[in-house]
């Protein structure tokens, strides 16, 4: 089902793409900057942080940006954010960075200044790339639940009822035992998986075996001892 709200937006699924750039995924914010520098990215990361720390609204999304870009004196590696607003999806986009929605193309590179969008939900499909970068295709075992990864491009595909945009722990804090606390350690070793057992068969089924000779040991006898 497509986000037609806020709250469906925040379950959605983001799949990372290839390409240079960073992604990331705070709280309802996303956010694609075209630079993997972490001195070039950390505004664009501090004002997606201070958005979702206030839940997350399109409005404040799009003012901080603009307020940032008016008054900056270095030139934007080119950018694109999505946060939720209550009657649609807010798209703020900088440089030459594409986010299309719907078949909608929505692009900075022929502006002099940034673009906004408000996109009235519901929102089928979107995804967004940076310069070079070709958006995923198909089905992909990956997603961003949560934090920073490099990546050149993102798609949005929507999620299952209860998914959230919680950050996930590492698999090397997860507790090894629930009732000891302890945390695992990452050693690069794969853990078996136990074989999945048989379930007991059901009551419709014992009459099968009801009259079954059991079969009974047969004694052996006793080797004798050697002279």
């Amino acid at each position: 089902m497509p986000p037609v709200s806020a709250e469906d937006w925040s379950r959605a699924k983001v799949v990372p793409g290839p390409g240079d750039g960073t992604l990331a995924r705070i709280g309802p914010v996303v956010l694609l900057v075209g630079s993997t520098d972490p001195d070039v990215v950390k505004p664009y990361l501090d004002h997606a942080r201070m958005v979702a720390a206030n839940g997350g609204q399109g409005r404040q999304l799009v003012r901080g940006y603009a307020l940032m870009l008016s008054t900056a004196v270095e030139q934007s590696p080119g950018f694109a954010a999505l946060a939720p607003h209550t009657t649609g999806l807010a798209v703020f986009v900088d440089g030459d960075v594409t986010v299309t929605v719907d078949g909608q193309a929505i692009s900075g590179a022929d502006s002099l200044a940034w673009v906004e969008r408000l996109i009235p939900w519901p929102v089928d499909s979107v995804t967004v790339t940076v310069a070079g970068a070709s958006a995923p295709t198909g089905p992909s075992s990956y997603r961003l639940d949560g934090g920073v990864v490099p990546a050149g491009s993102f798609g949005v595909v929507p999620g299952e009822v209860g998914d959230s945009m919680m950050v996930t722990a590492p698999m090397a804090q997860q507790p090894t035992d629930p009732t000891s606390g302890q945390m695992a350690e990452a050693t690069g070793e794969v853990m078996a998986v136990p074989a999945m057992q048989p379930e007991p068969a059901t009551a419709d089924h014992t009459h099968e075996h009801e009259h079954e000779p059991v079969a009974q040991p047969v004694a052996q006898p006793a080797a004798s001892s050697p002279p």
